[in-house]
């Protein structure tokens, strides 16, 4: 099952869409690992990221 990933800044503004996890490690310079493991221990549907000194939420779909 493929799933996307949609990043929005904490105004909830669209900033991005990403088809896959190696987009988002692109995007962000987390390793694919390390994104497996912040949503595995997300208490929330999405994950917190610092992308130029900007934090964002990741919401996996």
């Amino acid at each position: 099952m493929n799933s996307y990933f949609v990043v929005y800044d904490l105004e909830d503004n669209i900033i991005c869409y990403l088809d896959n996890i190696y987009d988002l490690c692109h995007f962000t310079g987390l390793r694919t690992y390390d994104v497996n493991y912040k949503f595995k221990k997300s208490i929330n549907d999405y994950i917190q990221v610092i992308v130029d000194k900007q934090k964002l939420n990741v919401y996996k779909f």
